[in-house]
């Protein structure tokens, strides 16, 4: 229904994004309410017309009176289905008043929206591409692999600057320093570095 944010803001934890359009949702909860409302009626009815003819069976002849006991056994299983309809309307209408108190979707992290996608396009490999991308802001901690020539000649110390180069746009960069050299467990080779968000 609405977007909440525009490419380059930042977002915090908590920052509503978008919300979904809940007229459907509304019109739905409507309904059900009245079907419940009616269920209720059908209720009072069935009560009432179990009472009558309970009063009317006290009176009437012996042969009636079997009668009189179907009708008000079917009554009552009346008044039965009638409730277990109202107890799955309301189980009901519970999904969808949830669905209608999350209708505006919140960011779950802090960062700045990269991209909106309001064309539902897809991507190269034909999968849909996310509604709103935020890149995450903060500090980051880049782990690698280094070689025994590199650390023996001192080319690379613990507290040096650094900068790392994005992989995708070449003009974005990342300032630190090399906080840890582990030089007691042997690296493992799984193909690439990794990055990890911390």
């Amino acid at each position: 229904k609405d977007i909440l944010v525009e490419v380059g803001q930042e977002v915090e934890v908590g920052t509503p994004l978008f919300t979904y359009d809940t007229t459907e949702i509304s019109n739905q909860i409507n309904a059900i309410n009245l079907e419940i409302e009616g269920l209720n009626n059908n209720i009072t009815s069935y009560n009432s017309q179990i009472q009558e003819l309970e009063t009317q069976k006290e009176s009437a002849p012996a042969d009636l009176q079997l009668e009189y006991t179907t009708q008000i056994q079917e009554l009552q299983i009346s008044v039965q289905q009638a409730n277990y309809d109202i107890k799955s309307k309301n189980a009901e209408k519970a999904g969808l008043t949830n669905s209608l108190e999350n209708s505006t979707v919140k960011s779950t992290m802090a960062g700045v929206v990269k991209t909106i996608n309001t064309d539902d396009a897809t991507n190269e490999y034909g999968n849909d591409q996310p509604f709103i991308t935020i890149l995450a802001t903060g500090d980051y901690r880049v782990c690698g692999k280094i070689d025994e020539q590199s650390l023996g000649y001192g080319a690379i110390t613990e507290g040096q600057p650094v900068i790392i180069r994005s992989r995708v746009d070449e003009s974005v960069t990342w300032t630190g320093v090399i906080s840890l050299i582990d030089t007691e467990n042997e690296a493992k080779d799984e193909g690439q570095n990794y990055y990890d968000d911390s």
